[in-house]
């Protein structure tokens, strides 16, 4: 039974945390079967997320930094440097197969410098008004769908006046300073991962963005959440900003039941799906304001995010 399976998984798994400092506890952890119900609805991210996470890890091992300098002596050349690394971990394995392995990498190693090498493009006024129109009317951020007003509008045309701050702030998506309320040009795929090209760009909120940054996976950030000394609920958590832009971007459109609305129609945000779990990936649910359970707790004014602890 799959619950059973859970169960199996938890009780080797959790409150033995001494274990993991032994080489006989790693193993132990590593040789556990992951049950499918574990992750829930966020299954996909969390498996490609990690997946990501390890192809890269993998290959960065292989090709570290100074395959950038080897990239300006050709093919050739980063090829048998490659192959040189294979032949040393694959010892075991045919040489076919090593020759296979080491002409792919080498394609990503050459891949790799050529993105790094690009540079950014300035853009003319009559790109951002192909951006803003593009983005509906009115414009809204391309991952959690924020209402850009005239300031913000104008701001990104031709800024000159600062964008005025709000005094409560949504605890799940805290707006503090005047970045976050500002329109900025976000690459889709991060500019630094090979994320060239007009069809690449979407107008974001400045919070969004930020949060967003070149990171690619739920794993990029600290694995918990914040801690959060809510004036009205006491101690609770909040979730690490990439967590929440990562999964709006992804899911893009309210998850209460039947309800269809999306960030190109509204602001969306998140909430806890248990109010009393933490408000990590696997406990994340996107909302719209109208189906919003947190309601007027939602809203805390922004004196409070002093003290949030990181």
């Amino acid at each position: 039974m799959e619950l059973n399976n859970i169960a199996d998984f938890l009780a080797g798994s959790v409150g033995v945390e001494k274990k993991h400092w032994s080489s006989q506890g790693v193993s132990s952890m590593a040789a556990r079967a992951l049950p499918d119900g574990l992750l829930g609805t966020r299954s996909a991210i969390l498996r490609a997320d990690i997946n990501l996470l390890w192809a890269r890890w993998f290959t960065e091992s292989i090709c570290g930094p100074s395959f950038g300098v080897h990239a300006k002596r050709g093919y050739a050349f980063v090829l048998g440097a490659v192959r040189e690394q294979i032949d040393i971990r694959f010892s075991d394995y045919p040489s076919n197969e090593r020759s296979g392995l080491a002409r792919v990498m080498a394609r990503f190693v050459l891949e790799g410098v050529n993105q790094r090498r690009q540079e950014r493009q300035p853009l003319s006024r009559d790109d951002k008004l192909n951006l803003l129109d593009a983005a509906g009317d009115p414009p809204r951020c391309w991952i959690c769908g924020y209402a850009f007003d005239r300031h913000a509008i104008e701001s990104f045309l031709m800024p000159v006046h600062p964008l005025p701050l709000k005094t409560f702030v949504d605890l799940m998506k805290p707006r503090l300073h005047e970045r976050d309320y500002a329109i900025e040009v976000d690459h889709i795929v991060p500019f630094s991962e090979g994320g060239g090209g007009e069809t690449n760009l979407a107008i974001a909120c400045g919070w969004c963005n930020k949060a967003k940054g070149a990171r690619l996976s739920l794993y990029d950030v600290q694995a918990r959440p914040l801690i959060f000394h809510h004036p009205a609920l006491g101690i609770i958590s909040v979730p690490r900003a990439f967590w929440t832009v990562r999964i709006l971007a992804l899911r893009n459109r309210c998850e209460y039941e039947a309800c269809r609305t999306t960030a190109s129609q509204a602001e969306l945000t998140v909430l806890p799906r248990n109010p009393h779990g933490a408000m990590n990936p696997m406990n994340l649910m996107i909302t719209c304001l109208d189906h919003d359970r947190l309601g007027p707790d939602r809203l805390v004014h922004r004196k409070h995010f002093e003290d949030l602890r990181k």
